[in-house]
């Protein structure tokens, strides 16, 4: 979904000030044993035999506290970290390895190791906390973990669900490091450490490589032979000497030097799952070579046939250990997804030979029936629960674990919030599943077009979940603070389930791997938008774009689209942003993408409205949005419907309809505040867009509350040099300016200004907006050079940008106008009065409050030439426009002063009104007393009201 831009509030002038820009907010994841990782007892042959550090060593910050054991690249310590209050284990390299060059290899590889596993955020992989140097060697800070090797734990009777549970929570850490590009090279059960909380952690990335390294592992020929008398699987084919891996669990690639890939781990996990399942390895060799060419041949040895394992079981692990890598599984998440799968069919079968045996003591055909259809609604339960390779228990402490790891100050609220809607989304997602295949196989209402469109709109819920869940055992401050949104935000499943719904849709598509791929790319652009790193999320989605488009799927090309549309708007650029919205709604109203329409109408009401002043479209557009979202089921509680009410305030505020606004604004932030969290950048957006309303009506207390708020949760959250904090700036800048302190606001206004120059292209117009209201402040000041300087600046910016004809380009014309009338330059004045009200009345029509402005302008320069009869008319229609819209008292008061000065210096009979004249200037005196910063007007009123008594 889109999420809630800010309004703008650059048509909310108040105290006869000049209108002033507001800039638009952005639319609205023990290393105790590692002693026993190799045999050898001491350092590698040629190395310096180290000396061991005693309790109480210090490592960088660490203190030790006992040596825990050798292995073939270091010692391993258990230590103390002072600071966190925790005892970890370090890695401590050996001192040299050879010559200056294998010393440095040695280093290098340990570095590479703690890099490796420091980019995951796993429960399935020990978690790496530092890495530095001491006294020469590279040291690693890790995870303790009370447990035991994977090794040590099978040495004892286990049976074979416990041990496939076992593996199976070790592949999730290698699938976590496969999806981070990662390859282990070396996964073997002394790898892998089984703690006594329970949790299976991988371990030891110190073979591991970016995917798709062609380093040669192993050269092994006929000429290398281990011995006659060695054992086959003995400790010689365990040992890593020269050779780079464990040569029994080593894949036919490792051994011929071929591209080791994640294929090359699924064959690793597959030889130590076979050894836990059978107490033996799947080949047997006397020597390196014999082993070798057992594995290349595919040579599996028959098992023994005292163990019991599932002949599916067996089935998943032959293939994973097919000597071409192609014939493998696709990811270990597929085998780990086909593992799942094999076991819910376990279940379907144990229940149907249940119906089976119940069936014996009926007969007949009537029996026969109820079985068969007892098996296919069982089949189809089992369907259902296929999600559960993606969302467990475990993953969902990962995402938990994952979003506490962001130590984001709203880490655990946000932790709390997401998961119910990720348990609600499996859950509905297994309940379609099963609906849809008993639809299909069981009361045969659907045919199997329909099942194969249902099949592959689940299945891209499906792909979207999951990628969902991997980004949130590992995210990012972006990813983490968007989890809640992410998470109520997707897809809904109910249109997969809607016969005519589907009727509608494209046939799926030829490739769905690489619609995914585009998928990822689409959601990385989105990161990036909220990042702030508009250029680059363009340029990322205009890849997506173009091969969205080469693949030829709609709701694909409709999605890219959308994305684009948006952060064309962010940048300013309205008219191809509108462009390529209404594409978007366009392509994905014909495909029956009921999600992408409504959020594309949803953008397209905020572009045209709020971007270019064109309400009665944007209204239009409104509807739009809520015909899609009525078609997709969405309620009034959704996140999605939050961006339409935040939207349309968005452009009623445009409008002046500052209480609408302030209405639909409440309603949007109630249920953003319900679904993210009080402290989510989501309610600081939204908080900024309210104490903008307010600060127009005149309610400055209120707003700068708000406002202030806005300013500490963004900050909090983003970090300071964010752009919505920066836009969550210029409005608390308004606020105190508005309250007189000119150089709060100056000192605010600047600082902003640098963060948004700092994070947009130059020729952005939310610069210019900003720029235009820091020369306000100038203005105000009696700085009236400077702020000409700014205006000038503004609306250079706005010009190129947004074009000569604009409405924001005629309020930063307003402003100049009347800075070179308070430097005396009458004559330039008048015409840039006259400009910018030839600019609203075109755009926004003759009876738009914002003419008031420059009518106000006019009418004030009329009254200096001593024209009073040419500045009535003036005033009085300024008066009134301003009256028909939702303004501050003292906006009003500023245009009723100039009018009773006008009412009363008229000449007899054309016009002239003192009884009105001095009501007038009651009334804006009145208005001045009880507005902060306005005390030079108030006894500018008195002053007048004094100089002209009533009439006897």
């Amino acid at each position: 979904m889109s999420s809630p831009p800010s309004p703008s509030d650059r048509d909310a002038p108040e105290e006869g000030e000049e209108p002033e820009a507001t800039v638009l907010a952005s639319d609205t994841r023990n290393l105790e044993c590692d002693a026993t990782l190799a045999a050898s007892s001491g350092p590698p042959e040629g190395s310096r035999a180290p000396q061991e550090l005693p309790r109480g060593a210090l490592v960088g910050r660490y203190v030790v506290l006992a040596r825990l054991g050798a292995g073939a690249m270091g010692v391993v310590y258990a230590a103390y970290d002072p600071e966190l209050d925790r005892k970890i284990a370090i890695k401590l390299l050996h001192p040299q390895r050879g010559d200056g060059a294998r010393a440095s290899e040695g280093q290098h590889r340990l570095l590479r190791e703690a890099q490796a596993m420091a980019k995951l955020a796993h429960p399935n992989v020990i978690t790496v906390h530092d890495v530095g140097v001491h006294d020469g060697r590279v040291y690693v800070a890790m995870e303790f973990v009370e447990g035991t090797t994977l090794a040590e734990w099978l040495d004892r009777p286990h049976h074979w669900r416990e041990a496939l549970h076992v593996l199976v929570l070790a592949g999730r850490g290698l699938a976590a490091a496969h999806a981070k590009g990662l390859v282990h090279r070396d996964f073997k059960p002394d790898n892998v450490m089984v703690g006594t909380d329970g949790r299976v952690r991988v371990m030891d990335f110190g073979l591991a490589r970016p995917s798709g390294s062609m380093e040669p592992t192993v050269a092994v020929s006929e000429a290398s032979p281990i011995g006659p008398n060695t054992n086959a699987l003995g400790s010689a084919l365990t040992r890593v000497g020269a050779i780079v891996g464990t040569p029994a669990y080593m894949a036919p690639e490792q051994w011929h030097g071929g591209e080791v890939g994640p294929a090359a781990d699924q064959f690793a996990w597959a030889v130590s799952l076979w050894e836990a399942l059978y107490g033996q390895r799947p080949f047997s060799a006397d020597n390196l070579a014999a082993l070798a060419f057992a594995v290349s041949q595919g040579r599996i040895q028959t098992p023994p046939a005292r163990r019991k394992v599932p002949g599916w079981l067996q089935r998943i692990l032959r293939r994973a250990l097919s000597p071409d890598p192609q014939q493998r599984y696709p990811s270990m998440d597929a085998v780990l997804a086909q593992v799942a799968r094999g076991k819910a069919r376990a279940r379907t079968r144990k229940g149907a030979a249940l119906v089976a045996g119940l069936m014996l003591a009926g007969s007949g055909v009537h029996a026969a029936k109820r079985y068969e259809r007892a098996r296919r609604v069982a089949a189809c339960q089992a369907e259902g629960t296929s999600i559960a390779s993606i969302w467990n228990d475990e993953t969902r402490q990962a995402v938990r674990e994952g979003l506490h790891a962001t130590h984001l100050p709203y880490a655990q609220q946000t932790a709390e919030r997401t998961l119910p809607w990720l348990d609600r989304y499996a859950e509905t997602w297994s309940r379609a599943r099963t609906q849809a295949c008993l639809a299909t196989h069981v009361d045969e209402t659907w045919d199997r077009d329909t099942l194969e469109r249902s099949m592959w709109c689940l299945d891209s819920r499906r792909f979207a979940f999951a990628t969902l869940v991997t980004e949130l055992t590992e995210p990012d401050e972006a990813t983490a603070q968007q989890a809640v949104m992410s998470a109520a935000g997707m897809s809904p499943i109910s249109p997969c389930l809607d016969a005519a719904l589907l009727s509608h849709h494209p046939d799926p598509p030829d490739d769905p791997a690489a619609v995914h791929a585009v998928q990822r790319r689409i959601s990385k652009a989105w990161i990036q938008e909220l990042s702030g790193e508009y250029t680059e999320a363009l340029d990322t989605v205009r890849d997506a774009l173009a091969r969205s488009e080469a693949l030829g799927y709609v709701p694909l090309i409709a999605h890219a689209r959308m994305r684009e549309g948006e952060l064309l708007d962010d940048i300013g650029e309205y008219n191809d942003a509108r462009r390529a919205l209404e594409d978007a709604y366009f392509r994905s109203m014909s495909a029956g993408a009921l999600g992408t329409a409504a959020d594309a109408a949803s953008a397209l009401l905020y572009t045209t409205g709020s971007g270019q002043a064109r309400y009665r479209e944007a209204y239009t557009w409104g509807r739009h949005a809520e015909v899609a979202l009525t078609l997709l089921g969405a309620g009034e509680d959704t996140l999605r419907h939050a961006a339409l009410l935040e939207n349309r305030a968005s452009v009623l505020g445009e409008e002046g309809k500052l209480k609408q606004a302030i209405s639909l604004e409440l309603r949007s932030l109630r249920i953003q505040e319900k679904i993210l969290g009080p402290d989510h950048p989501s309610v600081g957006r939204a908080l900024t867009n309210l104490a903008t309303h307010d600060r127009a009506l005149g309610e400055y207390g209120a707003a700068r509350e708000l406002s202030e708020r806005a300013v500490r949760i963004l900050r909090d959250s983003l970090g300071p040099r964010h752009p919505d904090v920066a836009r969550a700036m210029l409005t608390l800048a308004a606020i105190r300016r508005a309250q007189g302190d000119l150089e709060d606001a100056k000192a605010i206004y600047s600082r902003a200004i640098r963060t948004l120059e700092s994070a947009l292209d130059p020729g952005n117009p939310q610069i210019a907006q900003a720029l235009n209201n820091l020369a306000i402040v100038h203005r105000n000041a009696g700085e009236f050079e400077r702020a000409v300087e700014l205006y000038e600046r503004a609306l250079a910016i706005l010009e190129d940008s947004s074009g000569p004809r604009h409405p924001h380009v005629a309020q930063v014309l307003n402003n100049l106008a009347r800075a070179h009338a308070a430097l005396g330059h009458t004559q330039e004045a008048e015409a840039l009065y006259r400009r910018a009200l030839a600019i609203w009345e075109e755009a926004l029509g003759p009876e738009h409050g914002a003419l008031a402005w420059s009518l106000r302008g006019l009418a004030e320069l009329a009254l200096t030439k001593g024209r009073p009869a040419q500045a009535l008319p003036l005033a009085r229609r300024a008066l009134r426009l301003r009256q028909s819209t939702d303004s501050a008292p003292a906006s009003l008061a500023d245009i009723q002063f100039i009018l009773a000065q006008a009412l009363w210096e008229a000449p007899a009979g054309a016009g002239r009104d003192h009884d009105q004249a001095r009501s007038l200037a009651e009334q804006a005196r009145r208005a001045f007393m009880n507005t902060p910063g306005r005390e030079q007007d108030l006894e500018a009123v008195e002053r007048w009201l004094a100089a002209h008594p009533p009439t006897p």
